[in-house]
């Protein structure tokens, strides 16, 4: 009888340990069950528990609410705020950024600068990745737009407080442009020159660099180069031509992660 009791209590008590996991808990309220390995001042590192071999995974404590052990005990994550030294910040999943560019753009038979004042909101997909979704309003002596675009972007580092960042940027976009006519090249003082309706096509590969100098505030440098495409329509809606240029911009912007 002793013997039928000691191997009941042996399966309960294997059964409770090959049920019970240890539990991550985030901030957001998501909960991920794991064996913890390892916890440091910064970082928690946990495996899979039904892949004892496989990878190590790291959390940083930053996106943690608490742990729950196997064993019942609860340890509650206190995020001490940023000190003097610290070389390392997670930002934020979501980031807003005003942004200042000095575009300059062109071709064998025109040659023109202006400025762009943008806003773009951006997505934190983890600690490598990220999707841009760019809003730019160019306005020059004689181009005006307003454009919209796409931008994935690869962060180089991972948690830094300076970040390394590229990706390709796509934007299309509607305006005016003024022309010069078969006799003259443009020029604002001829009054025969008139406007007329462009959509704008941009496609560039771009670079930069983000400074978290706290967890809450950035700034981000910008710099792009690729091809604009002007497509010009006649008042008639009929397309007149397409005219490629070469972009170059260079742009610094101020941002807030939240």
């Amino acid at each position: 009888m002793k013997t039928k009791l000691s191997i009941i209590c042996a399966l309960l008590l294997a059964a409770n340990m090959l049920y019970a996991q240890d539990k991550i808990v985030f901030k957001d309220g998501k909960v991920t069950e794991g064996k913890i390995i390892e916890v440091t001042p910064t970082e928690v590192k946990y495996k899979n528990p039904s892949l004892p071999e496989g990878p190590l995974y790291t959390v940083s404590k930053r996106e943690l609410n608490s742990l729950i052990f196997e064993n019942g005990t609860i340890e509650l994550i206190q995020n001490s705020q940023n000190k003097k030294g610290v070389k390392e910040i997670i930002p934020q999943k979501n980031r807003i950024v005003v942004n200042y560019f000095i575009p300059y753009v062109g071709a064998t038979d025109d040659m023109r600068t202006f400025t762009t004042l943008g806003i773009w909101y951006e997505r934190r997909l983890n600690s490598f990745f990220s999707v841009k979704i760019p809003f730019e309003m160019n306005t020059a002596s004689y181009n005006q737009s307003f454009m919209i675009g796409f931008m994935p972007k690869f962060y180089f580092n991972r948690n830094k407080i300076i970040q390394g960042f590229a990706g390709p940027e796509i934007l299309i976009g509607v305006g005016k442009d003024r022309y010069y006519n078969d006799l003259f090249y443009y020029s604002p003082a001829i009054a025969n020159t008139s406007n007329r309706p462009a959509f704008m096509n941009t496609a560039a590969a771009n670079v930069g660099m983000s400074i978290n100098p706290v967890e809450r505030f950035n700034i981000t440098m910008d710099m792009g180069l690729g091809v604009n495409v002007f497509n010009y329509f006649q008042s008639t809606g009929f397309q007149e031509k397409s005219n490629p240029k070469f972009l170059f911009k260079l742009g610094l912007g101020m941002g807030y992660n939240f």
